[in-house]
């Protein structure tokens, strides 16, 4: 018997929701999602440290962290839409800098109580990978990935 081939409106569905993920994961400016900055301070903790986050002492998110969001406004602009994130190349370049000074440390200093430690890890461990795989990149590029890879969830969802 030949396998069952899967409706053609799930098929267009699912190239939908694949375009419409991979667009806000590239799109939306960072930490600009509903509680980035916390659940990716956990997935940093979980790929950085191989801890879980909230201990006691510890902030809750790492100096990088806390640097690109302080440098791009974005803690400032979360989820208001009259003020706007600060980025342009002056700013790119001035974070660049700042950045390229941190020791590698500023990458595990996090981990403290933040509003997703209380969350189990199973979902923080699965972005945990796609973190590593662009442990090479910077900051937003890691992000980046982090939320490519959240993608396939969306689609197991739909499926």
């Amino acid at each position: 018997m030949p396998a069952a081939r899967p409706p053609a409106a799930l098929i267009a569905l699912l190239a939908v929701v694949a375009i419409v993920g991979v667009a806000w994961a590239l799109v939306t400016p960072a930490f600009q999602a509903p509680d980035e900055n916390s659940h990716f301070g956990y997935v940093q903790t979980l790929a950085e440290r191989f801890a879980l986050p909230g201990r006691t002492g510890r902030p809750p998110l790492s100096p990088e962290q806390a640097l690109a969001g302080s440098l791009s406004n974005s803690d400032q602009t979360a989820q208001q839409l009259d003020v706007r994130m600060e980025w342009s190349r002056a700013v790119y370049d001035r974070w660049r800098a700042r950045a390229a000074t941190l020791p590698r440390s500023a990458r595990t200093a996090g981990g403290g109580a933040n509003p997703a430690s209380s969350n189990p890890p199973l979902y923080y461990l699965y972005e945990a990978i796609p973190y590593r795989l662009a442990e090479g990149g910077d900051l937003f590029t890691r992000l980046t990935v982090a939320r490519l890879g959240s993608v396939l969830w969306m689609l197991l969802t739909v499926a």
